[in-house]
C-alpha cells in the first residue's frame, strides 16, 4: 500500500518539477534570446530619390502560417542577430499570397504602398522595384 502512495505522489510531483524546470530555463536573461523561427529578410530594390538612399525590404515571417511583409527604408536597414529592424521602417504592409501583383507603386506623401492584385492560377515570382509617384 505504501508503494502505491509513493507512486502516485511521484506522478504528481514529476510533472510539476519539470515544468518549473522549463519555466525557469525559458525565463529572460541578460542576453535576449532569438525567436524559435528567424524571419527570411532580404532587400529587394535600392534607389536614389531626392537625395536620399531608400531600400524596399521583402521579410517573410512565421512558421506555418508564413507573412510576406514589405518595407521602405529612408536609410539603410539594420538588422540584430534575430534578423530584427534596428532601424524603423517609414513604410510598412503585409502582402496577399495567394494573389499576383500586377502593379506597384510608392507613395511617399501618404507614407503607403499601392499594389494592384490579381488572381491567377501561377503566381509569378515577385519582381518589385522602387516606383514612386510623382506628387502633382
Amino acid at each position: 500500500m505504501v508503494d502505491l502512495r509513493l507512486a502516485r505522489t511521484l506522478l504528481r510531483i514529476v510533472p510539476l518539477v519539470v515544468v518549473a524546470l522549463i519555466l525557469i530555463s525559458c525565463t529572460d536573461s541578460k542576453e535576449k534570446a532569438c525567436p524559435l523561427t528567424i524571419d527570411s529578410v532580404e532587400i529587394v530594390d535600392t534607389k536614389m530619390y531626392e537625395g536620399k538612399t531608400y531600400a524596399l525590404v521583402r521579410r517573410i515571417t512565421g512558421w506555418h502560417d508564413k507573412v510576406e511583409v514589405l518595407q521602405l527604408f529612408d536609410q539603410e536597414p539594420k538588422l540584430d542577430d534575430c534578423r530584427r529592424d534596428l532601424v524603423k521602417p517609414i513604410i510598412e504592409d503585409s502582402l496577399e499570397r495567394d494573389l499576383a501583383i500586377v502593379d506597384f507603386v510608392i507613395n511617399l506623401e501618404k507614407r503607403t504602398f499601392e499594389f494592384r492584385y490579381e488572381k491567377t492560377e501561377i503566381i509569378p515570382p515577385i519582381g518589385l522595384r522602387i516606383n514612386f509617384t510623382q506628387p502633382p
